[in-house]
């Protein structure tokens, strides 16, 4: 059990720290009160020189597509053309990266998260590991910043020890052991008893997406949003547990007067709260090539989603997406915390 203990320590948060000047000026990335595994921290990838180009040998005759006139070219078909756009991230392995800034209004930032990533080969097969969580602490809250970090550090604890540690010993699933999506259910019920019982008063969203092979499990509390990505468009997985999601749900209101709706920041199911929450539990399958994006209110509430689904489609790295994003929120007000992850499935 020592590497789990180490991995804990890695992950605890530190003290959230005030900004030097009640200006308005943002943090830079990863502010405190934002919890990230340095030992699995993403590698940003360099830019890359064009190389240069020789001079390709002039075809006297060429057969042409069928049905095109010599000298055109096939369209690509949608797949292909989505594809294509993301050949600058293909990778074989899960890849993924992850940015959290205090925006220009908040003194602390109450945002935290944790990203972990592993590879799994051995002579049973292959299979990648990754762990996703953001919490955002109830800005109207005191000690929001303590409650999404130990909602954070509860879950990650639970998580490793019983999915990811298993999975390296190879442990044959049996009808007394828990699925995934039932140790995530847990997982949460404990974050939020502890923080009735250890910050009363305050309270916490949170998503959590655990990633096993091609399968993809999500739980969720709150407005937390997890997106996925593919050659269909873009899509939310989670639904927002809040007053406007209801009105837009029966028809009241539109999604877009939702985004400014004066009573949009009103939630009716967090953690710390109540002695216990209803948690969403989410299982899906991935294509190869997928992209999931986790992010708090402050991103969705501050840049339309087609901006994101550009993003995360024309950034060359799951990093720089994740570094874009931030900073488009920050330059449309960054009113709010803003934590950012994107994983990447392998192609």
């Amino acid at each position: 059990m020592d590497i789990i203990k180490r991995l804990l320590e890695l992950i605890k948060p530190k003290a959230p720290q005030p900004l030097a000047e009640e200006t308005g000026e943002s943090g830079e990335g990863a502010e405190a009160g934002a919890t990230t595994l340095e030992t699995v921290e993403v590698e940003e990838e360099a830019e890359t020189q064009e190389p240069e180009t020789e001079a390709v040998p002039q075809v006297e005759t060429a057969e042409a597509p069928e049905g095109l006139p010599v000298g055109s070219t096939r369209p690509l078909q949608e797949d292909e053309a989505f594809d294509a756009l993301l050949t600058p991230w293909r990778s074989s392995r899960l890849v993924y990266g992850g940015k959290t800034d205090v925006g220009k209004v908040r003194a602390t930032n109450q945002d935290a998260m944790v990203a972990i990533g592993a590879m799994l080969d051995s002579s049973s097969g292959h299979a990648d590991f990754g762990f996703f969580m953001v919490a955002d602490g109830m800005g109207g809250h005191l000690d929001g910043e303590k409650a999404s970090a130990l909602a954070v550090s509860i879950v990650a604890e639970r998580v490793l020890r019983d999915i990811y540690i298993p999975l390296l010993h190879h442990e044959a699933r049996d009808a007394d052991r828990l699925t995934v999506g039932e140790v995530l259910d847990q997982a949460v019920q404990e974050a939020n008893k502890a923080i009735v019982e250890q910050v009363p008063g305050s309270g916490t969203t949170a998503s959590v997406v655990v990633l096993i092979g091609s399968m993809a499990h999500v739980a969720h509390v709150g407005d937390i949003r997890v997106y996925l990505v593919t050659s269909s468009g873009m899509d939310q997985l989670t639904r927002d547990h809040s007053l406007v999601q209801r009105l837009v749900e029966v028809g009241h209101i539109t999604k877009e007067e939702a985004v400014v709706h004066e009573r949009r920041n009103e939630l009716y199911r967090v953690l710390g709260a109540m002695p216990e929450v209803e948690v969403d539990v989410i299982t899906r399958r991935l294509p190869p090539g997928a992209r999931l994006l986790i992010c708090s209110d402050g991103l969705w509430g501050e840049v339309p989603e087609s901006t994101i689904m550009d993003v995360l489609v024309s950034a060359r790295t799951p990093q720089e997406a994740c570094d874009r994003l931030v900073s488009l929120a920050l330059e449309l007000g960054g009113r709010d915390n803003i934590t950012v992850v994107v994983a990447q499935m392998p192609n």
